[in-house]
């Protein structure tokens, strides 16, 4: 996520390189580096297993940063450098995974709010230390929810197939969040010309498990003329009528809003997404009409239509019962649609519409219990390594290995965080 926020912000036009890489230029060290090592946790208890540096530790080699910086620009540029950057501040996972739930060792010695308010003590002091040493802007990441990572429900559950979140767990994640969404208001008075803010990576993340399939994909290039669609019911605009299908939604009361309310085929009272999308990029004045109507005009298939297929998904065997286009499928609809434009404009002009084309697949998360290293029950670190077998799609899922996300959930996270958390720390850094 670090990797995405810095470009998103535009300090970074790689990833964030971590501190104790030894080639690190003068450049990558002034624009930010990562002191953040995995196993790690607030606890020091929870590092011995995997020999991880702790984050009490972490704020050592926070002081050797520093030092190397005020060696490359000098004192005074150093600590505008500190006092401007943007720091973020993600753990806590680890702590009530490998010290308090599976490894209870600090069970023994803690109720779960009693090792809550022993983590955040810890949490607080580091905050402290942090602003003592020149930082200004800090992120605080709460806890996801740790009862749906694949390992949790792994050691809950005997049988793979019968896997749900751990809604005990869940909770606990919920009121330590709660917790430091308190404190930090706490805490902000004292340590003045700062601003603290708590992004909760809670909610988001439980609903893309709980709502898997509302989490699409885009692929946008600059300034498309031509919409083109793929996917499952959220976005098939009326495919479903030219098939023998179950799945159709071309009669009342869907498209009771839609203009003229007339049902199209599109499983909802009005217009969907591409249809809005379309419309934003004036692309289209209309809605974005399906592939398979019989009467599409020229013009309607040049600026794009739509492949999608009511009760489709990219496992072929999800269209069995409803006997809909899988998402494979519409890939050979897709090149009979190059065909079709070939003819109208030629080759060349073809190609470039099919290169400016902006395209939506939606079909969203497809596993949520499991990750996409090996078996996705048990594996992380050293049991997810170059001899064992991952996933062919990691986007369709959410987590990569047993307990940490994929790219693609990083992804929606840091837009979230555009969005709900970034545009506090602008604020206040205009008045």
């Amino acid at each position: 996520m670090p990797d995405f926020i810095a470009s998103a912000l535009g300090i970074k036009a790689e990833a964030v390189p971590p501190f104790l890489d030894p080639n690190l230029s003068d450049d990558q060290l002034l624009s930010g580096v990562s002191f953040a090592s995995s196993g790690s946790g607030f606890d020091d208890l929870t590092t011995l297993a995997f020999k991880a540096i702790p984050v009490s530790k972490q704020i050592k080699l926070f002081r050797d940063y520093t030092r190397r910086i005020k060696g490359i620009v000098g004192e005074g540029k150093a600590k505008k450098i500190i006092s401007g950057s943007l720091v973020v501040i993600s753990a806590g996972t680890n702590d009530f995974i490998f010290n308090f739930y599976d490894i209870p060792t600090r069970r023994l010695e803690f109720t779960v709010g009693g090792y809550q308010d022993f983590l955040l003590d810890r949490l607080r002091s580091f905050v402290k230390e942090l602003y003592e040493l020149g930082c200004r802007k800090v992120i605080i990441a709460g806890l996801p929810p740790i009862g749906c990572l694949p390992v949790q429900m792994t050691l809950k559950f005997e049988h793979p197939l019968y896997r749900k979140c751990l809604e005990d767990q869940n909770s606990d994640a919920q009121s330590y969040n709660l917790k430091l969404s308190n404190l930090i208001g706490q805490w902000q008075p004292s340590l003045p010309c700062s601003k603290i803010i708590f992004a909760d990576i809670y909610q988001p993340m439980i609903d893309m498990i709980d709502h898997p399939h509302e989490y699409a994909y885009c692929n946008i290039t600059n300034f498309p003329s031509t919409i083109l669609i793929f996917g499952d019911s959220t976005v098939d605009t009326g495919n479903n009528n030219y098939i023998k299908t179950l799945a159709k939604g071309n009669y009342l009361p869907y498209g009771q809003d839609f203009p003229g309310h007339i049902p199209t085929g599109r499983f909802s009272n009005g217009k969907l997404v591409p249809d809005f999308i379309a419309s934003a990029l004036g692309i289209k004045s209309e809605a974005v009409p399906p592939f398979l109507d019989p009467n599409l005009s020229d013009d309607q298939l040049l600026s794009g239509v739509s492949f999608a297929s009511g009760g489709s998904g990219f496992d072929d065997l999800t269209t069995l019962a409803s006997k809909a286009i899988t998402v494979s499928k519409q890939i050979k609809l897709f090149r009979d649609y190059i065909r079709r434009i070939k003819g109208i404009v030629g080759e060349e002009k073809a190609k470039k519409i099919i290169s400016g084309s902006l395209v939506v697949i939606s079909a969203g998360f497809v596993e949520t219990k499991r990750g996409c290293c090996g078996s996705g029950l048990i594996e992380t670190a050293y049991l997810c390594n170059p001899t064992t077998p991952t996933c062919g799609n990691p986007s369709q899922f959410i987590f990569w290995d047993s307990i940490h996300p994929t790219q693609s959930v990083y992804q929606f996270l840091t837009q979230y965080l555009e969005i709900e958390i970034l545009p506090k720390l602008l604020v206040h850094q205009s008045r």
